[in-house]
């Protein structure tokens, strides 16, 4: 019979489901010491891991019997709680769990023999290669954090702690830089720009967009935006530089920010059937000594995207 049993996990949810309490009702009914070790990363407000550390000690405190959190409340050796930080690599965040079980006051007097690991087939135990032995436990039917954050996150309440819940999260995101991309599109068989318009705006832009999450690269984003929002298939892209942006949708807010990528997009308009397409209602085309004649690319363009203009364009006209 193993003397200490120890449980991993993230425990990311409001209070332990059924598959975390089988765990350490199993631990605490087949050993003398039982060990919860909270998994953390600093990736914290995320989908995957909304609670910070705090809340999920305070979310096992009150999912255990009131006999067992005063083991914990009283120091004793019978039940402990600790925290080990994720690790990119599986073998040194191993070592790590067994270096900190070993320090742990529930191994105090024990041997490696007498440690087991309680586990699910889809728990920390496939990353796990550390010295002590594990168990892998049936895990419960229908039982998965991932749901029960789900539906969490499909679920609107009307109450004020919820609106207050809602808050406190703002509160706490780290803060956030966002890509952007913008192409100066220019036309090899007419030596024309073509700018967008959307509905509303009373001056061209260039095309682009946010970066999306799905996007392999920032040149990727680029021709995803090109192709979404004119349906050039053909461009051939040159990266000019970056600026951090004044968005209006982020103004005065000290947890965001834009900053832009900015392309110089090449393409034959013979070769492609040009056309407005996603939140651009319009595409107008422009000689391009008609933009640069007196600047008036700054009439032509609203103001952020034709400061753009000519701190990347402006300045390469004759490459």
């Amino acid at each position: 019979m193993p003397k200490l049993g120890v449980i991993v996990g993230r425990f990311q949810v409001p209070i332990l489901h059924e598959g975390h309490m089988s765990l350490i009702n199993r631990a605490v009914s087949e050993c003398d010491r039982v060990l919860i070790v909270i998994g953390t990363t600093d990736a914290i407000y995320t989908k995957k891991n909304p609670l910070e550390l705090k809340e999920v000690m305070t979310a096992i405190v009150d999912s255990l019997p009131t006999d067992y959190v005063e083991f914990i409340l009283n120091g004793s050796n019978k039940l402990d709680i600790a925290v080990i930080k994720d690790h990119p690599s599986d073998s040194y965040w191993s070592e790590n769990l067994d270096a900190l079980i070993r320090r742990d006051n529930t191994y105090s007097g024990l041997n490696d023999s007498d440690v087991v690991l309680y586990g699910s087939r889809n728990s920390f135990i496939n990353s796990y290669s550390g010295s002590f032995k594990v168990v892998e436990v049936e895990a419960m039917n229908l039982v998965s954090a991932s749901n029960i954050r789900r539906e969490i996150g499909n679920t609107i309440s009307t109450s004020e702690d919820f609106r207050k819940g809602i808050i406190y999260a703002t509160q706490h995101n780290y803060p956030i830089a966002l890509s952007t991309v913008d192409v100066i599109l220019y036309d090899i068989t007419t030596k024309n720009y073509y700018f967008g318009r959307k509905i509303g705006e009373n001056k061209n832009r260039l095309i682009g967009g946010f970066v999306d999450v799905a996007d392999e690269s920032i040149e990727a984003a680029a021709r995803r935006e090109v192709l979404e929002e004119t349906n050039i298939k053909k461009v051939v892209l040159e990266y000019l530089g970056s600026k951090k942006i004044n968005d209006f949708r982020y103004q005065n807010m000290s947890d965001r920010s834009v900053i832009t990528h900015v392309y110089f997009g090449l393409f034959h308009s013979e070769d492609e059937d040009v056309k407005p397409l996603d939140d651009i209602f319009e595409i107008k085309t422009f000689p391009i000594k008609d933009v640069l004649k007196e600047n008036n690319y700054r009439k032509i363009l609203n103001k952020s995207h034709a400061e753009l203009f000519e701190l990347f364009e402006r300045k390469n006209i004759n490459r």
